[in-house]
């Protein structure tokens, strides 16, 4: 695997803790990527558990550029919650932070 983005998790419940397992399987199986973080509008900046929680979503402060494209991922269990969050990030940072593919 060749090196990997710098990625956040939206969702610091039950499915982001999920997802942050996942993520250190693949680190393991040799993703190069950087997991920056989980940000939650419910959950106060810190580390819970296993997950380092940075603050709310409108939290990220960063400037892309073509060496540095962060992207995210949601850990949201609920559909109609899932479509307003990417809504909202997408309203907050454009095309500066996109979905993991």
């Amino acid at each position: 695997m060749g090196a990997g983005p710098e990625l956040y998790v939206i969702g610091a419940g039950g499915h982001g803790r999920e997802v942050h397992a996942y993520i250190q399987d693949l680190r393991l199986a040799g993703w190069q990527g950087k997991l920056m973080g989980v940000l939650d509008d419910g959950v106060p900046e810190g580390v819970h558990g296993r997950l380092e929680v940075l603050g709310p979503i409108s939290a990220l402060n960063f400037t892309a550029d073509a060496d540095r494209k962060p992207v995210y991922i949601t850990a949201l269990g609920s559909n109609p919650l899932r479509q307003k969050i990417v809504r909202r990030l997408e309203e907050l940072y454009g095309s500066a932070l996109s979905p993991w593919t």
